[in-house]
């Protein structure tokens, strides 16, 4: 297999399968059908860790976080032709991403670190309460939210901080935060606000809170379980994954609300169990949402649906594709897949570029001005696009 999947099972078994969700277990599943057997010798020490994957199994020290430091560093230089852009094009809110200056903020085992656009300067962020994970930039690339925990701890505390990694505060002292580190976390297209995921009573619940620490409060009720939370573009809707508390009901459905959590409505239902609309991705005119799902033997599609319910299969038969990534610009999803990686236009799925790598397999990174990609499941990159 491929670094990410090992990685992934590895932490997974590490963790121990009792503790570990459904959907964390299936994301390993889908990444070993995708994954190709590699010779011992090219199996790295340490992986580069993402929000996608479970929590880490180590915390690398001494050589081995030296090690990191420098893939991580491969990484910054693979983005840093293209950060100019920044200052000058529209940003939508990414699963991850760049600070307005191009500087780049990862999860490093649990850990934060700062590196400049050019890959030139590293350093660890010293900020939360011990372990810090999943720093989700605000969409000017002003801030970044991530959840930390005390190390023998088990509930989080979502902070926010500037882009450089000053000025992190506490926003949830006020709720113990149960999350895997998938922790779904959401920012409102202007900055203001956040949207994240957190257990309550054996349901995940959608809770919203100011960037300033107010308004701390849940927006969705216990009739479901509901959580990935992602906002539209225009700032009108959340969209999510909703599993309903109704024994009867035991399908999964890509849901979405207004951002205070009313006017829910369904949009996709697949049967429950895997990791089916997890990830979901806006398209950029907040008319539509990019997701993946189960298909059977097929493994999973990747797919597109509006908001009245029409969809289309971005994938091809077969692919047992994955992880969707939207483009900054809102034109065209990425996605992983058994063979490599693909590149779509949303509006023209027969425009396709494939790519014969583990590209995106675990997510992927746009450049800002989208026509690149970097994946942190492999350091690698690709030109334009």
């Amino acid at each position: 297999m491929n670094e990410s999947a090992d990685r992934l099972l590895v932490n997974w078994l590490t963790e121990g399968p009792d503790r570990a969700s459904p959907e964390a277990v299936e994301r390993a599943m889908a990444a070993t059908r995708r994954a190709s057997q590699r010779p011992a010798w090219a199996i790295p020490e340490r992986w580069l860790p993402m929000q996608l994957t479970m929590r880490s199994a180590f915390v690398p020290s001494g050589p081995s976080r030296l090690l990191l430091i420098a893939a991580v560093g491969l990484l910054a230089l693979a983005l840093a032709a293209s950060v100019a852009f920044i200052a000058s094009r529209p940003r939508l809110p990414p699963p991850y991403g760049l600070a307005s200056n191009g500087s780049i903020v990862v999860g490093v085992g649990k850990e934060l670190w700062l590196m400049d656009a050019d890959g030139g300067r590293s350093h660890r962020l010293d900020i939360g309460l011990g372990t810090a994970i999943g720093p989700v930039f605000s969409p000017d690339g002003t801030k970044f939210a991530f959840m930390s925990r005390p190390a023998t701890a088990t509930n989080s505390v979502m902070f926010v901080a500037n882009a450089d990694g000053t000025g992190a505060r506490a926003l949830t002292s006020g709720l113990p935060i149960v999350t895997p580190d998938l922790a779904g976390i959401t920012w409102s297209p202007n900055g203001s606000t956040i949207v994240f995921n957190s257990m309550d009573k054996g349901l995940n619940r959608l809770y919203s809170v100011g960037v300033d620490g107010s308004g701390l409060r849940p927006i969705s009720d216990r009739s479901a379980d509901r959580r990935y939370p992602a906002w539209s573009p225009d700032g009108r809707w959340l969209a999510y994954r909703m599993d309903p508390a109704n024994p009867v009901d035991s399908d999964a459905y890509l849901a979405i609300s207004r951002p205070d959590g009313t006017g829910e409505r369904r949009l996709l239902k697949w049967p429950t169990g895997d990791a089916s609309f997890s990830g979901s991705q806006w398209a950029g005119d907040s008319n539509r949402i990019t997701y993946f799902r189960s298909e059977g033997t097929m493994g999973h599609v990747v797919g597109v649906v509006g908001l009245d319910g029409t969809q289309a299969i971005l994938s091809r038969p077969t692919e047992d594709a994955a992880n969707p990534a939207v483009s900054p610009d809102g034109h065209h999803v990425a996605y992983g897949m058994y063979s490599g990686a693909a590149v779509v236009d949303l509006d023209d799925p027969s425009s396709r570029i494939e790519i014969p790598s583990g590209l995106a397999e675990c997510g992927a990174l746009w450049a800002p001005d989208a026509t690149a990609l970097a994946s942190p499941s492999g350091v690698s990159a690709v030109g334009t696009i």
